[in-house]
């Protein structure tokens, strides 16, 4: 067979099979595109200059974007191929040798490759200009303009690549299994009698613990570190876990309504339940894939908008004065306070002296602090050294005076009493603190703690520096990692002034006498920047995420309706031929469809909520303070989903419907 018999074998096979190839070209096409855009965001000269922190997280994505991308593509493309294993088997008792289906089968492949490269790649630049603009508006950069983001020949190049190897891939995984296996064999595999399910009991305990530790893990972590660590463990646990149990436990139930002899021999449950029986023998994986791609799209997308709602509280948190200047001497316990004395003069200095003559600084304060790992059990702050039960907390303790100028404030203290506040309102549960050995009365105020501190912290104020001092000795903590020793808590001091008409050249110079001086200087207007550029990234790079997740989701939906539709089209014409009425086989068939679709919504809810504490904790790290503000989040994106989702069911069970008939 010559290039040009095949090539028309190829086109004629397209058009044939239109109903799976259009479908997944457009997907296809969808996710690549997504995929070339983040390429050349990555590599865009305006997000390299104007947003440093934004590149390193876009090569995080499309990391990401591609290894999704890739799975999906290749589940698709492994559905099309065993969907036409019987035309192969077809064109082997024809005649034709299997290096001429073969020959056939890499055109087919370099067409829908083609046709997804060029629909991709435009897409990608229609497209990717849009989400360029919204990106620089989510980061508060108003003077983006279209042109600064052009073509790019390295992204196209990269994009085809990338679609390239996965065709690739999938024409060598294509020849080996033609190789396999027999026209005979091909043709046989319709005809064979498929056997009632098996309960597996290995499956199932394996399923149960693991979906259990995975929710156990989940509901039980204490604060962002360990939400942090335990994450993706608690993530692969909850994953194995309904993977098991949607091939074991659907089963389980099943044979146990079938044992119930009255509830089964009823007309519509004997059909419904043997059904159902079969549908998730076969289909149990490709369920469990959709529940598990739900959970991402619900969870991802609503973190998202999370990040998003709680940005204007990280920023108005992150740094309170226009200037910020850190002395990196740090003071060890039982100083002289004539020492601290002196430093802070010389801070005080260096800030008026940063402006001309005629010009002032404003709100000028300095903050003498110390900060220690402790260990929080109950109502008493144990030092982190005694590595006693409880929970690992950061405590940040500073003098009265300093944080009433900060504050604005003129709280004064007895001697038994401190001011509180912590970036955690589950913290402030609590009437008094056992600090120092102590017992100490609270007075809570609101939370000054610095947004970039993500997690749990306790600020504690007391009345002065000989109390700091004791504090600092107290809480001693490991200074090495053998833990063979133990340093004492360093005295810190932090000089803040506001000066509203900031030139370039002033804040340049500023930099200059900072670093001579030894100080670290933390300028609002760049921290805010920054800031924006890290959420907005985390923002851009969610949706998309959310929107690859959503794509995989509708695609692995709608081959497995029409896979069931191919397979139920025999059932349903021996079903008409024995006599069942028209409307009770199709009352059957609907109920089956009906559960088996709204099934891994249903778990995918499930596995979102009991996902949202440990997300929460997680949100933590971008200044989120509201686990009600998260659920609020949560309900309202899995209610969207659930919508989608709906449309999803009516369009892709009137394909089955038309194919079974």
């Amino acid at each position: 067979m010559d290039t040009r018999i095949a090539t028309t074998f190829a086109f004629r096979n397209l058009k044939a099979n239109k109903i799976l190839y259009i479908p997944f070209i457009i997907s296809t096409g969808i996710i690549v595109g997504l995929f070339n855009i983040m390429i050349n965001l990555s590599q865009n000269d305006y997000v390299q200059t104007r947003h440093k922190s934004l590149p390193t997280l876009l090569y995080l994505g499309v990391i990401i974007i591609g290894f999704f991308s890739a799975v999906f593509i290749i589940y698709a493309a492994k559905f099309l191929s065993k969907r036409r294993s019987k035309e192969y088997a077809l064109y082997t008792t024809l005649g034709l040798e299997k290096r001429h289906i073969r020959r056939i089968i890499f055109i087919e492949y370099l067409i829908n490759m083609l046709i997804i490269s060029v629909f991709s790649t435009a897409l990608g630049y229609v497209l990717g200009k849009f989400l360029f603009i919204m990106l620089n508006r989510a980061m508060h950069d108003m003077n983006v303009r279209l042109m600064d983001y052009p073509f790019s020949v390295y992204s196209l190049v990269i994009t085809i690549a990338y679609i390239g190897v996965i065709f690739l891939l999938l024409f060598i995984d294509g020849s080996r299994n033609l190789k396999k296996i027999s026209a005979i064999e091909l043709m046989s595999q319709s005809k064979s009698k498929e056997k009632e399910p098996k309960l597996k009991f290995v499956p199932l305990l394996l399923g149960i613990i693991s979906l259990g530790a995975g929710y156990i893990l989940a509901l039980n972590v204490k604060g962002t570190t360990e939400s942090l660590l335990y994450f993706f463990v608690a993530a692969i646990l909850v994953a194995i876990g309904t993977y098991l149990l949607f091939t074991a436990l659907s089963i389980a139930i099943l044979k146990m309504m079938k044992k119930n002899k009255r509830y089964y021999y009823r007309e519509k449950k004997f059909l419904s339940i043997s059904g159902m029986m079969y549908r998730m023998k076969s289909n149990a994986l490709g369920l469990a894939s959709i529940a598990i791609l739900c959970t991402g799209v619900i969870i991802t997308i609503s973190a998202t908008l999370t990040i998003n709602s709680a940005m204007h509280v990280l920023v108005s948190k992150a740094i309170k004065n226009d200037y910020t200047i850190h002395d990196s001497m740090t003071f060890p316990v039982d100083a002289p306070k004539k020492d601290i004395v002196k430093a802070k003069k010389k801070m005080a200095q260096f800030a008026k002296t940063s402006v001309t003559s005629n010009e002032r600084i404003k709100n000028f304060s300095i903050k003498e602090e110390f900060s220690a790992p402790v260990i929080k059990d109950s109502e008493t702050i144990k030092p982190y050294a005694d590595n006693t039960d409880g929970e690992n907390i950061l405590m940040q303790i500073s003098t009265l005076d300093s944080y009433n100028k900060q504050e604005g404030t003129n709280y004064r203290l007895k001697k038994n009493q401190v001011l509180v506040t912590s970036n955690r309102d589950k913290l402030l549960n609590i009437n008094s603190l056992k600090l120092g050995g102590k017992r100490k009365k609270i007075i809570k105020v609101k939370d000054n703690i610095n947004g970039f501190i993500t997690v749990e912290t306790y600020s504690i104020v007391v009345q002065g520096h000989k109390e700091l001092n004791d504090l600092a000795k107290y809480y001693q903590f490991n200074g090495t990692p053998t833990k063979s020793e133990y340093v004492d808590s360093q005295i810190s001091l932090t000089g803040g002034w506001d000066f509203k008409n900031g030139s370039t050249s002033y804040i340049n110079n500023l930099k200059k006498k900072s670093a001579a001086k030894g100080y670290l200087l933390d300028i609002k207007q760049e921290v805010r920047a920054g800031i924006y550029d890290l959420n907005g990234g985390f923002l851009f790079l969610g949706i998309i995420i959310g929107c690859v997740f959503l794509i995989g989701t509708i695609l692995i939906t709608y081959y497995k309706q029409i896979s069931e539709g191919y397979e139920d089209r025999r059932n349903y014409q021996i079903m008409k031929k024995v006599g069942l009425p028209d409307a009770l086989i199709k009352k059957s068939s609907s109920s089956q469809i009906v559960w088996m679709f709204f099934i891994p919504l249903i778990v995918a809810i499930l596995h979102s909520m009991v996902a949202s504490k440990i997300v929460y904790q997680l949100l933590g790290l971008f200044g989120l303070n509201s686990y009600m503000s998260y659920l609020n989040d949560i309900a309202i994106i899995a209610g969207s989903f659930a919508v989608i989702y709906f449309i999803i069911f009516k369009l892709t069970s009137n394909i089955y419907y038309k194919i079974v008939r």
